[in-house]
């Protein structure tokens, strides 16, 4: 396994070098090879005599610190979805509250509105029956009215007799 000198020279794998004490001091990594790997200093990379194990530890602490960015970006989105499924949570009990809110008072319109429409049905039947009373009365009255007239004949009748006699 080898790593071409351009993959080596890369800004981030230079910057790590610089900064590895950083690195390890702010991430929790599982495994720790990973931590060993990155506290061997470069300077005894270069004190190492075979060129082979020198290629090949600088690839292993390569791909070590691309492993370790890996997993600090994988923590940092676990980190940002929590918070955002967290936001939801609240987000959606509030609705749920306010949902609940409404429906109260819902319920208790409609029992007012219920209480009223009763109340109304109660006044409506009361008026019915009064207006039956009042055309029942209507319809009886031109007979009352008819024996009224028919009295008040008969007494000027009974009254020009007695005006005819004298």
């Amino acid at each position: 396994m080898s790593v071409q000198s351009e993959d080596l020279q890369d800004s981030s794998f230079c910057h790590w070098s610089d900064n590895s004490s950083l690195v390890t001091a702010h991430i929790s990594i599982p495994v720790g090879f990973a931590k060993f790997i990155l506290e061997i200093p470069m300077f005894l990379i270069d004190t190492l005599e075979s060129k082979p194990v020198k290629q090949k530890l600088t690839v292993v602490i390569y791909i070590t610190h691309k492993v370790i960015c890996c997993v600090c970006k994988q923590q940092y989105s676990t980190i940002i979805v929590r918070c955002n499924v967290q936001c939801c949570c609240v987000c959606c009990a509030s609705y749920k509250e306010e949902c609940a809110e409404k429906v109260c008072r819902i319920e208790d319109e409609k029992t007012e509105l219920r209480s009223e429409v009763g109340d109304l049905r109660k006044e409506l039947a009361a008026m019915q029956q009064e207006l039956n009373e009042q055309r029942e009365a209507n319809s009886r009255a031109p007979t009352q009215t008819i024996k009224n007239h028919v009295e008040r004949l008969k007494n000027q009748l009974a009254m020009k007799e007695k005006q005819q006699q004298v």
